[in-house]
C-alpha cells in the first residue's frame, strides 16, 4: 500500500534542500529556524536552473546551514546569551571555542555603563513596577540588540584579531587613544555588544586576509581551497548580518548609546566594506545615513544618543575627560570617536564631489579649535585645517552653482575667498609662533601630528588657488611646492603616507618638474600598495607621470575617480589648465570656424569646464546632430552628459524633443497625492532654464510629440501646436519612459498641464472621499497606501487590493512581511490573491470594483497602480518585443540600428526603474563619445544587485539590497523624508550628471 502523496508546494528553498516544507507563510519555519533566507512559494528562482547556479545556491545553503547548526551547539545568541543576560555562567563543550566569562552586575552598582563585555545597560533594567510579561519582553528586546558573546569561535578570534591589528590601522592610521579614554578598549566593546558591526567587521577581515593570501603566496590547488573556504565565511558573515541588522530599529528607538552609536559605527564599517570591494556608489548610500544619524544626534543636543547624565554634561559642555570619569569614558570616547570619523568622511567626500559637507552646520561647535574632538588624535589634521577646507568645499559649489545659473558676484566671491585664506594664514602663524616654545628636538623632529597638519595646510592652500583660479598663474604657488617638498624630503617617512594621500594627490596635481620623481616614488610605496586600498588604485600613478609629459586630464581623472580620499575637481581643473595655451593654436588652424571657436571661449568665460582639446583640428570636423525624444530622467540626464563632453568628442547639436514644459518628479508622486505635502514647485522643474547655460548652436528645446520614425531616412516626425514636421538626426536616442496603466497620476499625463491636473484632481478627490481602493501592491502601490493610511487611515476606510499571495512581489519574504505589519499598524485593509476583473461609475458617481471573488466593491476613490506601459506608439513595430518595449543589444543601440539608441523605461533591458535609468543614460553618453571619436565601445552590465527602498508613511518604511534587508530607520532617512525631491533641480541643470 502506497503512503500519502508528498506535498509538492513547499518553499523553493526546502525543495533545493529536499527536505520537508510546513509551508508556512510569508517564510516556512524551517528556514527562518536555519536563518536561512525562505525564497517563498511564487514564480520559480532564476538560479533554480538545474545546472551550476543551482549548485552554487545549494553549496552556499549548505554551508550556511552547517555554520549555524554548530552556533546551535555553542548556543551564541540563544540559550547562552539569555542566560548570560542573567547573569548565569556558560559552560561549553567545545574546545575550540574561547568563553567570555559574564561580569556580574554586582560587581559595579554604581556603574552599569561599564564597558566590561558582559556588563548590560540602563534600558535592560525593568522596574520594580514592571510585571513579569514586560520584564521578559524587556529583556527580549535587549537579546536583539545587544550581542553578549558567550562564546567566540577560534576562526571568529582569528579574524576579529585580524581586524583589530591590521584593518582598523588601515582604516584609521593616525588613530591615537587617549589614556584616560581607555585606549581602544571601547572598540572591543563595541564589537563584541553590536551584532551588525561585528560581522561587518569580520567580513572586512575577511576580504582584507583574502587579498593579503593572493598577493603574498603562489596560486597552488590547496590555496583555492582556502579561498573557497574564505569565501564561505564571508558570506556566513554576510548573512548574520542581515539576521541582526533587522533589530536595528531597535536600536533607534531604546536609549542605549552604545547600541545608537554602535549601529553608526556598523554603517560606517559598511561604507568602508563597500568601497574596498568597489561596490560602486552602494557607499554613498550608507555614508548619507551616517550623517543623517549624527545630524539628528547634533540637532537634539545629544540626548538622541541616550546618554547618561554625566556623559550628556561632558560632551554638551565640551569638557575634557578627567580620572573621575572613568565609568562614562567608554560612552563618550565611542561617541567622539564616531562623531570625528563621520564628519571627516563627509569633508572629505564632500572635495570628492565638489559639494557642500552635509554636516558644516555643525562644524562651528563640533569641530571648532576648543573642540575636545580633536581630528588630530584620529586623523592626524588638526580642527582648524578641517574647518578651512570644508569652507573651501562650499565655495566651490558655491561657484559652480553660481556660474551654472549664468552670475556670479565677484566681490562677496573674493571676500569669501580671501576670508578663508586670512584664516589659514593665520593659522599658519599661531602654529609657527608655537613652535618658538618647542625644544630643540622638537624642532628637528617634529610630531606626526604637526607633519600631516602642515600637509593639509599646503592642501588647503591649492585647493583655494584652484577654486578661485583654476590652473592658471601657479607661479603663486611656488614658496608652497618648494616648503612642501623640502618638508617631505626632510621628514616624511613612509610609515606616514596612509595618512595624508589627499594632500599628496592635490600636490602631484600642481607638481613642478623638478619634484616629480618624488611623488613617483612615493606613490609606488609599500603602505600606498595595501590590498585594501586597491580602490585608491595608487599603483596606477604613472597615469600622472604620463600627464606631466603629455597633458592628458583624463587620466588624472582616472587615478582621482579610483581614490575615495581625492577630489575630482583636480580632474575639472587639470583641464583648465592646458586650455589658454592651446586656445591660440586652435583658433590659427581653425581659420574658416571661427563662430566655433568663439562658442568655446565663450563657454570658458561662463564657467564652463573642458576635459582638454588634444586635436587641433577638433573645431573643424563636422557637427553632429543627436535628437532625444523625451523630456525626463533619461533625457535631461543623457543630454546633459553629451554636451558636457563635446568638447573633447567634437561639436554637437542636441534637440530636446518632449510634450511637457517641466520634469515631473514622479517618483515622489506617492507622497504628493496627499493635498499640501508637496508644492508644485518640488516635483515638477522647467526644463529650457536648465540647459540655458548651453548656446543656441549647442541646444535647441522643442515642444511637441514623437509621432513617426523615418528611419532610412534618419528622420523623426513630430507634431506641435504649430503643426507637423520632420527633424533629422545623426544619432537619436529613445527616452519617453513610459505611462501608468489607469487614470492614476503616477506617470505624465503628456504635457505638464494635463499632468498638474490631474494630480490636482486627485488630491482634491482623496481629501474629500470616505473610502479609496488601491489596486495593485507593487512597490508604488505600497507606497501609496502607506502614504494615505498615515493621513488618512483614522478618517477613511484604505484598502490595497494585491493579485498575488503577498505584497510587494518579488521582494524577499521578510520584506513583504515588515510592509505588511506596517500598512496594518496605519489602518491600511490589505486583501491577497484578489485581482479587479472590471471597473464600473455608479450613479451618485461612485466606482464599483468587480472582484475575481465575484464580490462587488463600491468606493470613493479607485487608484490604480497595476503597474506601467512603454510610450513606445511611434516605434516601428518590429524594434519591439510583445510587451511595446525596445528590443536593444549589449551596447544600448535599438537592435540593428547603431545609430539609435534606447534610455529608460521604454527599454527591455532592465526594470522600470529611475537608478536604472541613470546608469543606462551615463553608458550611452559614455558610448556616444567613443563612437564620435571612433573608438570601441563598451558593453553594458546590468546591475545584478537590486536595491529597493518602500518608504509606508513618514515614519517607516522596509526595503532590501539584494538580499540584505534594509532597516526601517535607513529607508526614512534615506528616500522617506523627501522621496528624492532634492535632487530634482541638479538633474535639470546639470549639476548633478
Amino acid at each position: 500500500m502506497s503512503g500519502p502523496l508528498r506535498s509538492k508546494q513547499g518553499c523553493w528553498t526546502c525543495r533545493l534542500r529536499k527536505k520537508k516544507c510546513d509551508e508556512a507563510h510569508p517564510q516556512c519555519s524551517t528556514c527562518e529556524s536555519l536563518s536561512i533566507t525562505c525564497y517563498g512559494y511564487g514564480s520559480k528562482p532564476e538560479w533554480m536552473d538545474g545546472g551550476e547556479k543551482e549548485r552554487v545556491m545549494a553549496n552556499s545553503i549548505k554551508q550556511i546551514v552547517k555554520h549555524t547548526s554548530r552556533r546551535k551547539g555553542t548556543s551564541r545568541l540563544g540559550i547562552s546569551g539569555k542566560r548570560f543576560l542573567n547573569h548565569q555562567p556558560v559552560q561549553s563543550k567545545e574546545p575550540p571555542l574561547i568563553q567570555i566569562a559574564p561580569k556580574s552586575r554586582n560587581d559595579s552598582p554604581e556603574h552599569p555603563s561599564s564597558s566590561s563585555p558582559g556588563s548590560t545597560t540602563d534600558f535592560n533594567s525593568t522596574p520594580p513596577s514592571d510585571t513579569s510579561k514586560s520584564s521578559a519582553s524587556l529583556e527580549e528586546a535587549a537579546h536583539l540588540t545587544v550581542t553578549t558573546l558567550s562564546s567566540i569561535s577560534g576562526n571568529d578570534c582569528v579574524l576579529l584579531m585580524h581586524f583589530l591589528d591590521n584593518v582598523f590601522p588601515l582604516q584609521y592610521p593616525m588613530y591615537k587613544p587617549n589614556l584616560r579614554e581607555g585606549g581602544r578598549g571601547w572598540l572591543l566593546s563595541l564589537l563584541l555588544r553590536t551584532k551588525p558591526l561585528y560581522h561587518a567587521a569580520l567580513a572586512l577581515s575577511v576580504y582584507h586576509r583574502r587579498r593579503l593570501l593572493l598577493m603574498l603566496e603562489p596560486p597552488h590547488p590547496c590555496h583555492a581551497a582556502r579561498l573557497v573556504e574564505q569565501e564561505n565565511h564571508l558570506a556566513i558573515c554576510l548573512t548574520e548580518f542581515q539576521e541582526t541588522i533587522r533589530s536595528v530599529q531597535q536600536f533607534v528607538e531604546r536609549t542605549c548609546p552604545r547600541n545608537v552609536m554602535g549601529i553608526m559605527a556598523s554603517v560606517v564599517q559598511l561604507v568602508f566594506f563597500e568601497l574596498f570591494a568597489g561596490h560602486g556608489d552602494t557607499w554613498q548610500i550608507h555614508l548619507r545615513a551616517a550623517t543623517a544619524m549624527f545630524e539628528q544626534g547634533c540637532n537634539e543636543q545629544m540626548s538622541g544618543f541616550g546618554l547618561g547624565e554625566r556623559a550628556n554634561k561632558v560632551l554638551t559642555m565640551n569638557l575634557p575627560l578627567t580620572e573621575a570619569d572613568f565609568a562614562i569614558a567608554d560612552e563618550v570616547s565611542i561617541i567622539r570617536f564616531q562623531g570625528c570619523a563621520t564628519i571627516w568622511l563627509d569633508i572629505i567626500t564632500s572635495i570628492t564631489l565638489g559639494t557642500s559637507p552635509h554636516l558644516q552646520a555643525f562644524h562651528h561647535r563640533v569641530i571648532s579649535t576648543a573642540s575636545q574632538i580633536k581630528m588630530e588624535n584620529v586623523m592626524g589634521c588638526e580642527n582648524w585645517v578641517m574647518l578651512q577646507i570644508a569652507r573651501i568645499s562650499a565655495l566651490h559649489e558655491q561657484k559652480t552653482e553660481a556660474l551654472k545659473a549664468g552670475y556670479l558676484d565677484p566681490i562677496k566671491f573674493d571676500q569669501s575667498a580671501q576670508d578663508i585664506r586670512s584664516e589659514i594664514e593665520q593659522g599658519v602663524t599661531e602654529r609657527a609662533l608655537e613652535s618658538f616654545n618647542m625644544s630643540e628636538c622638537s624642532l628637528l623632529h617634529p610630531s606626526d601630528t604637526v607633519l600631516i597638519t602642515k600637509m593639509f595646510t599646503y592642501m588647503a592652500s591649492i585647493y583655494l588657488h584652484l577654486v578661485i583660479y583654476g590652473y592658471q598663474n601657479l607661479d603663486r604657488l611656488d614658496t608652497i611646492l618648494s616648503e612642501a617638498a623640502a618638508l617631505i624630503r626632510a621628514h616624511i617617512s613612509c610609515r606616514l603616507l596612509p595618512g595624508f594621500v589627499c594632500p599628496l594627490f592635490f600636490l602631484a596635481s600642481v607638481a613642478r618638474p623638478e619634484d616629480k620623481p618624488l611623488f613617483r616614488h612615493f606613490f609606488s610605496s609599500a603602505p600606498l600598495l595595501d590590498p585594501l586600498l586597491e580602490h585608491r588604485n595608487i599603483a596606477s600613478f604613472g597615469k600622472f607621470a604620463d600627464s606631466w609629459k603629455k597633458p592628458d586630464p583624463l587620466n588624472g581623472q582616472k587615478v582621482a575617480e579610483c581614490s575615495f580620499y581625492t577630489p575630482l575637481i583636480i580632474a575639472k581643473y587639470m583641464a583648465i589648465s592646458h586650455l589658454l595655451p592651446k586656445m591660440s593654436y586652435i583658433l590659427r588652424i581653425a581659420a574658416s570656424a571661427t563662430q566655433k571657436a568663439l562658442s568655446i571661449i565663450f563657454s570658458f568665460l561662463t564657467g564652463g569646464y573642458f576635459n582638454e582639446i588634444t586635436d587641433p583640428t577638433l573645431a573643424l570636423r563636422t557637427m553632429k546632430t543627436i535628437v532625444i525624444l523625451g523630456g525626463s530622467f533619461g533625457g535631461i540626464s543623457t543630454a546633459h552628459r553629451i554636451l558636457k563632453q563635446s568638447a573633447k568628442t567634437g561639436p554637437v547639436k542636441i534637440i530636446l524633443v518632449t510634450p511637457n514644459t517641466h520634469m515631473y518628479f514622479n517618483i515622489a508622486t506617492p507622497r504628493a497625492i496627499v493635498s499640501g505635502q508637496f508644492a508644485d514647485s518640488q516635483i515638477f522643474e522647467p526644463i529650457a532654464a536648465g540647459f540655458k547655460q548651453y548656446s543656441d548652436s549647442q541646444f535647441e528645446f522643442i515642444l511637441a510629440t514623437a509621432e513617426s520614425l523615418d528611419i532610412e531616412n534618419k528622420k523623426v516626425n513630430i507634431t506641435s501646436e504649430s503643426g507637423s514636421r520632420a527633424l533629422s538626426y545623426d544619432i537619436l536616442i529613445l527616452a519617453t519612459g513610459s505611462s501608468q496603466k489607469g487614470d492614476a497620476p503616477f506617470k505624465g499625463r503628456g504635457s505638464t498641464e494635463a499632468t498638474k491636473d490631474a494630480l490636482h484632481d486627485f488630491q482634491a478627490r482623496a481629501k474629500k472621499a470616505n473610502s479609496i481602493v488601491i489596486g495593485g501592491a507593487g512597490t508604488t502601490g505600497v507606497e501609496a497606501a502607506g502614504e494615505l493610511g498615515f493621513e488618512y487611515g483614522l478618517s477613511k476606510k484604505i484598502i490595497l487590493i494585491a493579485s498575488g499571495p503577498t505584497i510587494l512581489e518579488p521582494t524577499p519574504p521578510s520584506v513583504q512581511k515588515t510592509a505588511t505589519k506596517q500598512l496594518q499598524a496605519l489602518k491600511v485593509e490589505i486583501k491577497l490573491s484578489t485581482k479587479i476583473m472590471g471597473v464600473a461609475k455608479t450613479p451618485d458617481g461612485r466606482e464599483e470594483l468587480t472582484l475575481s471573488s465575484g464580490e462587488k466593491l463600491t468606493t470613493d476613490l479607485y487608484l490604480p497602480a497595476l503597474g506601467i506601459k512603454p510610450n513606445s506608439s511611434y516605434v516601428p513595430a518590429n524594434l519591439l518585443n510583445g510587451n511595446g518595449f525596445v528590443i536593444v543589444d549589449e551596447f544600448l543601440h535599438v537592435k540593428g540600428f547603431k545609430d539609435i539608441w534606447a534610455v529608460g523605461d521604454i527599454s527591455a533591458v532592465e526594470k522600470a526603474k529611475s537608478m536604472y535609468t541613470d546608469k543606462q543614460s551615463a553608458h550611452v553618453a559614455k558610448n556616444i563619445a567613443l563612437l564620435l571619436s571612433n573608438k570601441p565601445l563598451l558593453p553594458y552590465k546590468p546591475d545584478p544587485k537590486e536595491i529597493n527602498a518602500v518608504p509606508i508613511g513618514r515614519k517607516a518604511g522596509t526595503g532590501h539590497m539584494g538580499n540584505i534587508k534594509l532597516p526601517s530607520f535607513m529607508v526614512v532617512m534615506i528616500k522617506g523624508k523627501l522621496y528624492f525631491s532634492d535632487k530634482m533641480a541638479p538633474m535639470v541643470n546639470g549639476t548633478s550628471a
